[in-house]
């Protein structure tokens, strides 16, 4: 580590990083890491299934329609290719717009677990990327791992409470994956970076009050932006090479005393895929423990939502969390966007559906009279105990009062698709299957998930991405 730092000190950071993207070996991954990243593909891809013909979608798709492209990429669910731009553009939003793709949780200010942010956002960068470029699936899997990883590198070092988003860091993580399947040398590779990094700053504001359209977007925008920097790099064109370290750059996004060495630690054996985990539910990460809490309640009170007089949503007691139950656009929302990240609404309409899927956001759902009504007699606690049962998750338990005084409750400490090493094959399929078969049908479902689990042995991805081409229902 001390060499990496005297070189960093030296060469500047974004230099010394290409320098250890260019030395990544894909042949170090292990049988694990590469299990995981086929199974996070599969989950990517079933959520970008799942979001086809939601509206945010759809503009986005109408946009890179007008205006068109050459055929290198596939648009998912688009029956098209368009240009490799467009094809991230379009297929980041379908992964990202439902609120449903996988999360990271680190380590906050305080030793409290804060959410780190949704790598898989990036592996339409790595699919699109490597269609264009006719990449070999081993190559595409190791392009998704060397971007988790450096998302999560860039991630501990980010300062927790700045004035950069978490999607920021796809700004810099990008351009090292593009240019890792476009054999870029430590040259271009640095200067694909610096110009990534210059261009990757996203306000926190995107996550706050009613939230807009933008917050599907973000990610998909900045990471846009990163593949151009590295296609540009790879025509000569430069950056600001001081850009990570210089206080004219975008160091403030950093914490003051991060040492940014640890990103250009070698890559071999990056394992940091293993630490993510998938959301059961298409809402907030903090708040699946709170959905599967009310789908355990809906047996109990079903039929009689109108006789409950409280309930309580008690969570852990975190400042992070305090926070986000405090944000009064997420009290009472008007947004899609803003009800999947309401607690209140999503465990009012969770209990009372018995289910949680898009579908509880049809029809503005979130304005729904008697969900309103719930919603108006829930009250949001927090109980430090909550933290010793699962301290590196979110837990929840939910209580209901009813008019006769009878109780009910339900505490979930880690939720379906929190992984603890290890995400389970079983539920990334159940989770693939009840999310797509609806516009899929069970014979391409199938196709796809032999391709996703076989993907390290395929000499291409054009036979995974023309299964994802053709229109959904």
């Amino acid at each position: 580590m001390a060499e990496t730092a005297t070189v960093t000190a030296i060469a500047g950071t974004a230099t010394a990083l290409a320098g250890a993207v260019c030395a990544f070996d894909p042949e170090t991954l292990s049988d694990a890491v590469i299990g995981q990243a086929k199974l996070l593909v599969l989950d990517s891809l079933g959520c970008a299934i799942a979001a086809h013909g939601v509206e945010t979608v759809e503009q986005v798709r109408r946009m890179a329609a007008a205006l068109g492209g050459a055929p290198q990429a596939t648009l998912i669910g688009g029956n098209s290719k368009s240009s490799v731009l467009n094809a991230i553009l379009v297929n980041g939003a379908m992964v990202r717009v439902l609120d449903l793709n996988d999360y990271t949780i680190i380590e906050g200010p305080d030793g409290e677990p804060v959410m780190g942010g949704h790598p898989s956002d990036n592996i339409p960068v790595a699919l699109a990327m490597g269609e264009w470029r006719a990449s070999t699936g081993r190559e595409v899997i190791a392009a998704v791992v060397l971007g988790y990883e450096l998302f999560a590198r860039l991630r501990d070092v980010t300062a927790r409470r700045g004035a950069f988003d978490g999607a920021s860091v796809s700004g810099i993580a990008v351009p090292a994956m593009v240019g890792y399947l476009m054999g870029l040398g430590p040259g271009p590779m640095a200067h694909a970076i610096a110009l990534g990094a210059a261009r990757c700053m996203v306000p926190p504001l995107m996550r706050r009050g009613q939230i807009s359209s933008a917050k599907s977007l973000a990610n998909a925008l900045v990471a846009q932006s990163g593949a151009m920097a590295a296609l540009l790099a790879a025509q000569g064109v430069t950056g600001p090479l001081q850009v990570l370290d210089h206080g004219l750059g975008v160091r403030r996004m950093f914490m003051d005393d991060a040492d940014l060495s640890i990103l250009a630690a070698p890559f071999d054996g990056a394992h940091a895929i293993l630490a993510n985990h998938v959301k059961a539910y298409p809402c907030i990460a903090t708040g699946q423990a709170a959905v599967a809490a009310a789908l355990h309640l809906h047996d109990k009170v079903k039929g009689r939502m109108g006789s409950i007089a409280r309930i309580d949503i008690i969570m852990a007691d975190y400042p992070y969390v305090r926070g986000q139950q405090t944000d009064p656009g997420r009290s009472s929302p008007r947004s899609h966007a803003a009800a999947d990240h309401c607690f209140p609404f999503t465990v009012a309409v969770a209990m009372t559906d018995g289910e949680m899927t898009p579908r509880q956001y049809e029809n503005q759902r979130w304005l729904d009279p008697e969900i309103c009504a719930l919603m108006a007699r829930t009250t949001m606690g927090n109980d430090a105990a909550l933290n010793q049962k699962a301290p590196h998750a979110f837990p929840c338990r939910v209580e209901v009062t009813m008019e006769d005084g009878a109780h009910h409750a339900a505490e979930v400490p880690f939720p379906p698709g929190f992984s603890k090493g290890r995400l389970s094959r079983a539920e990334i399929i159940d989770k693939f299957e009840a999310f797509t078969a609806p516009m899929i049908g069970d014979a391409r479902s199938e196709a796809i998930k032999a391709l996703a689990f076989r993907l390290d042995e395929l000499a291409n991805v054009d036979e995974l991405m023309g299964a994802l081409s053709d229109g959904f229902a």
